[in-house]
């Protein structure tokens, strides 16, 4: 049985709702020039997430304090941190929080537009 490509886009592309988490950032360094879970190199200083629900891939639009990023995901987030759902480069951690220490950017509105 094949599908038909209408219902194929109505299966593919769902409405993906704007939501609000707490975002967190690793080490601006500590990963720097290891491989992401797509095979690219991490570089700290380019715009990236990882993630724990959006597949490789998605560009998600964060918007924090009136600033907002679109950024791709290119790697997932160990199951060890349980608390995480996204996780920021540090130049997306920049941008996003003028220059603020690393930690959690509280309640910063995260949507999915790829």
């Amino acid at each position: 049985m094949t599908l038909s490509p209408l219902i194929f886009l109505a299966i593919t592309a769902p409405e993906w709702p704007a939501r609000k988490f707490d975002l967190t950032v690793y080490s601006k360094r500590l990963f720097q020039g290891r491989p992401t879970f797509t095979g690219e190199r991490y570089d700290h200083a380019k715009l990236s997430a990882a993630s724990r629900d959006h597949p490789m891939g998605s560009v998600l639009r964060i918007t924090f304090k009136g600033r907002t990023l679109d950024l791709r995901v290119n790697d997932k987030i160990n199951p060890r941190y349980k608390g995480r759902r996204i996780d920021l480069s540090g130049a997306a951690w920049t941008r996003l929080s003028k220059g603020a220490d690393p930690g959690v950017l509280r309640g910063a509105t995260v949507q999915r537009i790829k």
